[in-house]
């Protein structure tokens, strides 16, 4: 559905020869239907073959998603916005879950939910095997890592954004001096080029990370939960 709809705006652009109007893309904004599919004579054979053949492709030269992160310390949760392309949600949902995945359907909750619960994470750095590749959700014991609590979604063209708190639980003694680890592997076992980045916004201070299938995890150290501690609650964009 989501290919579909980024390959009909594409190809009635290209056939008319007047690109289409864009704007910066960002939460809250809603959905935008793409422009109108039109078929000209001569070359509805021609629109419906790419169509179909990439039906089971990604339909886009690149593969990146974006979050932003940030603690509140009214919750004690870290709101989380994240932003991917919805055909490659699409398609990795499917295949994990041998489904037809309706986006926009009240299905996308309970696979989100535990999509990203597998996928995005924080848990203590000590229980991180020395030159582990990546912390495997099954090898951690309920309270060694973040809960996640799905607030929404929202369509955006070809885009999705996922709107979720991290329930930090026995996680929050990172107050008392006690490194983190976050995980970011969401969508790399779908593309090899899957590049995942990161803002966190730490009190006054922003940190921006990067994942990759080489290495989908990085350090969260104490004192970025500290420095967001002792600054304001913040809420979810509106």
């Amino acid at each position: 559905m989501a290919t579909l709809h980024y390959l009909s705006g594409v190809i009635s652009t290209t056939l008319r020869s007047n690109p289409i109007s864009s704007r910066q893309l960002g939460p809250r904004r809603g959905f935008t239907e793409p422009a109108p599919f039109c078929l000209w004579s001569g070359t509805w054979k021609v629109v419906l073959a790419v169509v179909l053949s990439c039906s089971a492709c990604h339909a886009h030269p690149f593969h990146i998603s974006v979050a932003e992160m940030e603690y509140n310390v009214v919750t004690k949760r870290i709101e989380v916005s994240l932003k991917l392309h919805a055909d490659d949600l699409e398609s990795e949902l499917e295949r994990l879950n041998n489904v037809e995945v309706d986006l926009e359907s009240a299905q996308l909750t309970d696979l989100a939910t535990a999509y990203l619960d597998r996928h995005f994470f924080l848990l203590p750095l000590a229980s991180v095997p020395a030159g582990a590749a990546e912390p495997k959700h099954e090898s951690l014991t309920p309270g060694a890592r973040s809960k996640v609590h799905f607030v929404g979604s929202e369509l955006e063209k070809t885009w999705i954004w996922l709107y979720f708190e991290l329930e930090l639980e026995d996680l929050l003694s990172a107050e008392k001096g006690q490194d983190l680890a976050f995980v970011n592997s969401v969508l790399l076992g779908l593309v090899a080029d899957q590049i995942n980045t990161v803002s966190i916004r730490t009190g006054q201070s922003r940190h921006a990370l990067k994942m990759t299938r080489k290495s989908p995890w990085h350090a969260y150290p104490s004192d970025w939960l500290k420095a967001a501690v002792s600054g304001p609650g913040q809420q979810l964009p509106q």
